[in-house]
């Protein structure tokens, strides 16, 4: 949020985020912070009658990151090296023509084919980190000119290799 806001110029900011309301809430019995499966149970009593029921009872949505767009984007070259690449190929652990299908957005049963990609992509270069022992560093990643998101570029966010 805070990047996204600040994209635009402004200063976004959550109130439960605020130092005294968090101080607050490690104040709070644990009984009020969950009734049986019922997850912030004293904020949504609290928020009752200011809110609608259709608001406090939904169900959890978790934060969705937009991983299909970026697949099929700015990031669809550097998955397509990863995953259908001679390393990847040379391993053998996934079926080239499903990963090729699910970068396609072909045959899907899922409509969000898009996240299993993501967990076969973050395992491939797991295994090219701690099993091939390969230099993943910035440079790997600049050599294949993928850089969408501005952030990547900085070489403070990749371990180095010593």
């Amino acid at each position: 949020m805070e990047r996204l806001t600040a994209a635009c110029e402004l200063e976004g900011r959550s109130p439960l985020f605020d130092r005294e309301v968090v101080a607050y809430s490690f104040a709070i019995p644990p009984s009020y912070k969950l009734a049986g499966v019922t997850e912030k149970w004293v904020l949504k009593q609290a928020m009752r009658d200011l809110l609608p029921a259709t608001i406090i009872d939904r169900p959890k949505s978790g934060m969705r990151v937009s991983i299909q767009h970026w697949l099929r984007g700015p990031l669809r070259e550097l998955a397509d090296d990863l995953l259908r690449g001679p390393e990847a190929q040379a391993r053998d652990l996934f079926r080239t023509e499903t990963i090729r299908a699910w970068m396609h957005g072909e045959g899907q049963v899922w409509a969000r084919q898009g996240a299993l990609l993501w967990i076969v992509l973050t395992l491939e270069l797991w295994l090219r980190a701690y099993i091939d022992r390969a230099e993943l560093t910035a440079d790997y990643f600049v050599r294949r000119r993928q850089w969408a998101f501005p952030a990547l570029r900085s070489a403070a966010i990749w371990r180095t290799r010593r």
